[in-house]
């Protein structure tokens, strides 16, 4: 590598709107381990879209307005640049932060076959960096698995594996470790400190709201973005001073009583293709009214199948499921009056074209007053920054979450929320935590999949490992 990307712009922006990044310059050399920190919405993945050269190239993003200029080795990458941009993206991974984007095959070794051919491997050279891989990261057992059969994590896990078979000499993440357990972050990490050593000159662009994960792999670029603007600061405990501008939340619950028991499970597995293949087996839960409920376990656990097949979304499982003391299989719970679930996706749930809409269309449809919790959900949305006008699809994967949270102020009697807290900074976590606490107040039992269990102890009353 003879040089290594530059990239100009006098704006970047979407659809007309104002510019999301305003003029800049940035340039990274080979060898280059940069970390771009910054609130969500604030241009994190844009500007990682902007380095890899998707903004300015591709037609899926043809609502991205894009003012400037990127080169590469000396090369314009541009949209008239086929042949140079071929070879700049046969020589990246881009990991996106949405895992179903990362894939264009149906099961997990075909996607790793896909990346040996990519990287003209040949077979014997696949098999063993493919074997290694897949014995490192523990999932030997799923590369004949089906990818929409498993968990966000585990999609995201295999996305990384993949981006190494591949053995790229730039790398662009975007937000690569939020969707996984500690052992998977770790493991993450240490690829990635032995495939610098292997390629000394790739070049790595990392967004991340977990800039203390990537001190071991010893990051040597630093940058924040705010309010449109990029700025480099010299060390990681600099930008961290810029990055975290709040303490973490300290929010305590008004009432700690329970009462009745209110979802009951004696599970012996659910399963998906394979029905001898179950993703846990002997679990049995019992949740009372008022509680907060933490569900924790290593990436594939099985913690998104449990919120499914709870929330009734999922009906392939032995044992025996009861709200309220009536068997799923005879009376389903009401949705979303009785049970809610939102999903770690939270696009996946949208269906209307504004913010306002989305939030409103289940009290619509619910025939209660959205006016009654207006403030409630005002303050919330608050230290995200969220324009009331804008369409959810366009919001980052943070602000998304917080819009998915306030769809549900009808207070069902179970809300299943799965990973709340991902990909957000602290001053947006307390709202989570203070939009969570509401919901206890007024009588909703909460249900919460996490990694960080500990961020949740002043609030819940137990914790399902799986």
């Amino acid at each position: 590598m003879e040089a290594g990307i530059k990239l100009e712009f006098d704006g970047v922006g979407y659809d007309n709107e104002e510019n999301i990044l305003r003029a800049s310059k940035l340039s990274l050399e080979p060898g280059d381990l940069a970390l771009f920190l910054g609130k969500n919405g604030i241009g994190k993945t844009t500007l990682l879209l902007s380095l890899c050269g998707a903004i300015q190239c591709l037609s899926r993003f043809k609502s991205a307005s894009f003012s400037g200029q990127l080169s590469v080795n000396g090369n314009y990458i541009t949209r008239e640049s086929k042949r140079i941009c071929s070879n700049y993206w046969g020589r990246s991974s881009v990991i996106f932060q949405y895992p179903d984007h990362n894939f264009i095959t149906t099961s997990v070794i075909e996607e790793f076959l896909l990346s040996a051919r990519l990287a003209n491997l040949e077979p014997r050279e696949a098999f063993i960096r493919i074997s290694k891989l897949a014995h490192d990261y523990g999932i030997n057992n799923l590369l004949h698995s089906k990818i929409d059969e498993l968990s966000e994590g585990t999609k995201q896990l295999v996305s990384l594996v993949s981006s190494f078979i591949k053995s790229p000499d730039y790398l662009f993440f975007d937000e690569p470790t939020a969707l996984l357990d500690c052992g998977n972050k770790q493991q993450f990490i240490e690829t990635l400190i032995a495939y610098r050593k292997i390629k000394p000159e790739c070049i790595a662009a990392v967004t991340t709201h977990e800039p203390e994960a990537f001190e071991l792999a010893s990051p040597n670029r630093f940058f924040v973005i705010d309010d449109g603007t990029i700025n480099e600061y010299s060390t990681l405990g600099e930008a961290k001073a810029k990055f975290y501008t709040g303490s973490a939340p300290t929010v305590d619950r008004n009432n700690n009583t329970t009462g009745d028991v209110l979802l009951e499970g004696n599970l012996l597995g659910p399963y998906y293709s394979q029905p001898e293949a179950t993703v846990f087996s002997g679990l049995n839960i019992s949740i009372r009214e008022g509680e907060l409920v933490t569900v924790t376990g290593k990436n594939g656990a099985g913690k998104t199948t449990l919120f499914k097949m709870l929330s009734t979304l999922h009906r392939k499982y032995q044992g025996r499921i009861s709200f309220r003391g009536s068997d799923y299989r005879s009376t389903l719970p009401k949705l979303p009056s009785d049970i809610a679930y939102i999903q770690q996706i939270p696009s996946l749930q949208f269906s209307e074209d504004t913010v306002e809409r989305e939030m409103t269309s289940i009290h619509r449809a619910m025939k209660i007053s959205f006016d009654s919790v207006q403030d409630v959900a005002l303050r919330a949305l608050k230290p995200f920054g969220i324009n009331l006008e804008s369409d959810p699809l366009t919001l980052s994967f943070g602000q998304q979450k917080i819009v998915s949270l306030l769809s549900f102020l009808v207070y069902p009697a179970v809300l299943f929320v799965d990973e709340p807290v991902i990909c957000l900074d602290w001053n947006q976590r307390r709202s989570v935590y203070e939009l969570i606490q509401h919901y206890l107040n007024n009588g909703s039992t909460i249900v919460v999949a996490t990694h960080t269990p500990e961020l949740f102890s002043r609030l819940s009353t137990q914790e399902i490992r799986l």
